[in-house]
């Protein structure tokens, strides 16, 4: 896995992306696109750098952004010599304006993901202050799914396994503003917004 994907801000007007390398890694892919879009909607880039900095690309300052990353690596052992990309990376959240874009058609809690592919959750109380509760309503276990949290700029400051459908977060550390809250299990990803006061 790449490590260390961030987003490093906007410089002379384009965003930049940096992230650990690894000597295995030979080419890095980057996708990105509207942070609702599915994976496979998004626009990909190459590079062999450890950063990326989007200058040619039209952005506009009203969408707010989601970005991913993966690196093709080089496997060799005894059976074959390969070259073999790793999974994508969580969603890196971004914009390029002066202030977060308006995402208003999206009521605070609303799924943001298409339901019918990924398991449907609930935030309890939102806006929320001190704690919130995550309850998750999923054909399969929840058992293993990742929950992660990330603030406007994109910056992850949760990150969570689940170990049942209902769970209890504390919201000690985060600063009044607005989260993503990412769950992400074998059905896909599913992503809410958080109000925090």
């Amino acid at each position: 896995m790449v490590e260390g994907f961030a987003y490093a801000g906007v410089m002379t007007d384009y965003p930049v992306f940096v992230w650990d390398t690894a000597g295995e890694h030979q080419l890095y892919e980057m996708a990105y696109g509207p942070y609702d879009a599915p994976l496979d909607s998004l626009h990909i880039v190459q590079t062999s750098n450890r950063y990326h900095e989007l200058t040619g690309e039209q952005l506009s300052p009203e969408v707010y952004y989601q970005a991913r990353l993966r690196a093709k690596c080089h496997h060799a052992c005894p059976v074959h010599d390969t070259l073999m990309w790793t999974p994508w990376s969580d969603p890196i959240y971004f914009y390029i304006g002066d202030s977060m874009p308006d995402t208003a058609h999206y009521q605070p809690g609303e799924t943001i993901s298409d339901e019918s592919t990924v398991a449907a959750f609930t935030l309890t109380p939102n806006p929320a202050h001190g704690y919130v509760s995550l309850s998750v309503d999923s054909p399969v276990p929840v058992d293993g799914f990742l929950l992660t949290i990330h603030d406007v700029g994109g910056r992850e400051k949760m990150r969570r396994t689940l170990h049942g459908s209902t769970t209890r977060l504390s919201l000690a550390g985060l600063s009044a503003g607005i989260y993503t809250i990412s769950l992400s299990g074998p059905q896909g990803t599913a992503i809410r917004r958080l109000s925090v006061e």
